[in-house]
């Protein structure tokens, strides 16, 4: 049913003006927005990628991502970076894409968004996705300062015992 309402939102999601606003939610919102579209309307999202993963790229290497009231934005951010290096850009960005998706994890303060991704890591190290086997390190780290945090709220217990398979 949302579907056909993106040709009226999306492009206010992908707006400079709203990603760039002073207002926390409101950028946290457009960038849940693009991870929605991105995951629930591929066909609508091909003609969007560059210009939204250009925009997460820059939201999560901000020098003031980390900020208190940006993080939920940039954690959106990343999540909306993985989602689209995985199943929208191009073979040959992957490897970088992943690697900085990779270099902020895990995510540690939208508890919601923590589980998706944590899962999304486990899920497509499971498919063999060749990137995060290259990083393999990098995903042990990731793992390890899960289970340091014992953070029921940022993963479930199946998807660290699935990402601790790869130990």
């Amino acid at each position: 049913a949302a579907h056909k309402h993106l040709a009226q939102f999306a492009p206010l999601m992908l707006e400079p003006s709203n990603l760039g606003n002073d207002e926390p939610e409101l950028r946290q919102v457009c960038v849940y927005g693009i991870n929605q579209v991105a995951k629930h309307a591929p066909q609508y999202f091909g003609q969007q990628c560059q210009q939204a993963l250009q925009q997460c790229v820059q939201i999560v290497t901000a020098a003031n991502a980390s900020d208190d009231e940006n993080v939920f934005v940039t954690e959106n951010a990343v999540s909306a970076l993985g989602t689209i290096a995985v199943g929208h850009a191009a073979p040959a960005d992957q490897p970088q894409l992943l690697a900085l998706w990779l270099s902020k994890l895990p995510l540690r303060e939208d508890e919601e968004e923590a589980r998706v991704v944590h899962c999304q890591l486990a899920d497509w190290r499971e498919q063999g996705n060749p990137h995060l086997l290259a990083n393999r390190p990098r995903v042990l780290e990731i793992v390890t300062q899960l289970r340091e945090k014992k953070s029921a709220e940022l993963t479930s217990s199946s998807t660290l015992a699935r990402l601790g398979r790869f130990a």
